[in-house]
């Protein structure tokens, strides 16, 4: 009796195992069958720096229709202005100036450091244009990769970014403290969205972007962190077709002075 007892308490648990083991397996199949919706990719970065360029994105661009809402029109708008009154201002003047006086600074060139320039590629591109590498850093962060996708609050964003890049484009540098303030205030945060728009509008095609940073033997190692925090853009310019990098690494190195 006691045995028939055992046996039969035995095949209830295994039967109950089994039974769990199939819902289980059962459950399984289910969320394979029905995965949680992925969240969208990123836009292609050539893609995300037209668009806060203000300029005309791809037809089949997922930020086209974007482009349709008025406050994009106007950020559009804006720029427009401000990068044609810029190039009268200062670009032309500064182009005729170095053909007169500074003509060896067109000339091919494999590396252009620029320190303490912050996200002003702008002026370093300007003064030497056929550098093959580029390096820039600043204290200021480079921020998340931009993604208008996400943005809940389009206008407050783009206009935010308009007030970071005023200055220099009224006066041909940044004003950190202002420009800190402006982009740690909503989605579009640190300087990798101005440095979109300053490669956007000087005509170049973003073809990569590699976030990770610089180890102790100067090496930049793509994904990794633990050293200085970096960025490396590999874009081509459109005029000349040729391929060129750009590093940007948040770091100061300052003397304390």
């Amino acid at each position: 009796m006691r045995n028939t007892l055992f046996v039969s308490m035995t095949a209830k648990i295994a039967f109950s195992i089994l039974a769990l083991s199939i819902f289980a397996a059962a459950r399984g199949a289910q969320a394979q069958q029905n995965p949680p919706a992925a969240a969208p990719a990123l836009p292609p970065p050539n893609d995300t720096a037209l668009f806060l360029a203000g300029m005309p994105v791809p037809e089949n661009s997922p930020l086209a229709p974007l482009t349709r809402d008025p406050a994009w029109q106007e950020h559009s708008a804006f720029f427009e202005n401000a990068f044609a009154k810029l190039n009268l201002r200062q670009l032309q003047k500064l182009a005729l100036w170095e053909t007169t006086y500074l003509p060896e600074a067109k000339e091919s060139i494999p590396v252009a450091f620029y320190m303490f320039s912050g996200p002003d590629f702008l002026y370093v591109d300007q003064f030497f244009p056929n550098a093959l590498v580029y390096v820039l850093c600043g204290k200021e962060s480079m921020g998340p990769p931009p993604d208008p996708l996400r943005i809940a609050d389009m206008p407050a964003a783009l206009h935010n970014l308009e007030n970071a890049m005023n200055a220099s484009l009224t006066t041909s540098y940044f004003i950190t403290k202002d420009m800190k303030v402006d982009l740690q205030q909503q989605q579009l945060n640190g300087t990798l969205p101005i440095l979109y728009v300053f490669l956007a509008r000087a005509d170049k095609t973003i073809t990569d972007v590699t976030f990770g940073s610089l180890n102790s033997s100067g090496t930049f190692q793509g994904g990794k962190t633990g050293g200085i925090p970096g960025v490396r853009i590999n874009y081509t310019d459109n005029r000349s077709g040729n391929a060129q990098t750009m590093y940007y690494f948040t770091t100061d190195i300052s003397d304390g002075g």
